[in-house]
């Protein structure tokens, strides 16, 4: 049953692992291909190739479709943005939008659940095990204590487990975070920021004045 426990638990551990560094190396190496587009040179008037280096059911696109809608060609007939690309492009949204990412978040505490519920079920089983009619035995304690100390093995693995799992968690969203820190630096010397209402005011005082000449 031990060994039961064990296996359930570092199989879980090994297959939310896997895909968790699987997923979030696509994402990084997504955001990475992005900022060497974003700061490569303007090859379209309409960015219409940035638009194009986002992958289809990448999770860029979805955060993108916000960007692209708040992207607007000024006056002055540049491209602009009407909000700082840091409210446009948040990290947390990219990693909301990765599938089975509110899993991979939950994992450490599915491990240490996982070890303490086998603890328990171990406890009641060898307490089971016990005959009320001898407990006089000294061999019934020492088998009782020898069967605890091996389920503990249970919830200490899930905690050691759990441990990892949040250290390899919290590294891999950090550089995610900082990719996307890059990533908003990048955006925002690419498209100055214009209010869209100034914009419209200017472009109006541009007309009355061209009418009156």
């Amino acid at each position: 049953p031990i060994l039961l426990a064990l296996l359930v638990i570092v199989g879980w551990f090994v297959i939310a692992l896997g895909g968790f560094w699987r997923k979030t190396g696509a994402l990084i190496a997504d955001l990475r291909k992005f900022i060497v587009t974003v700061n490569g040179p303007i090859s379209s008037a309409d960015d219409s190739d940035l638009d194009a280096s986002i992958q289809a059911g990448s999770e860029l696109s979805i955060v993108w479709r916000r960007l692209r809608a708040s992207r607007f060609r000024s006056n002055a007939g540049q491209l602009v943005l009407a909000h700082e690309p840091a409210d446009l492009l948040v990290a947390d949204d990219i990693l909301d939008a990765t599938k089975q990412f509110r899993f991979w978040s939950a994992t450490p505490n599915y491990l240490v659940g996982l070890g303490l519920g086998f603890t328990f079920l171990g406890l009641v089983l060898a307490l089971g095990s016990i005959d009320a009619t001898n407990l006089g035995d000294p061999a019934q304690l020492t088998r009782l204590f020898a069967a605890m100390k091996f389920k503990f093995m249970a919830s200490m693995t899930g905690i050691f487990l759990s441990i990892a799992f949040s250290f390899v968690l919290r590294q891999r969203t950090g550089f995610v975070h900082r990719l996307c820190a890059e990533l908003q630096a990048a955006l925002a010397t690419r498209y100055p920021i214009v209010d869209p209402v100034v914009n419209a005011i200017a472009a109006l005082g541009g007309r009355v004045e061209a009418v009156e000449a």
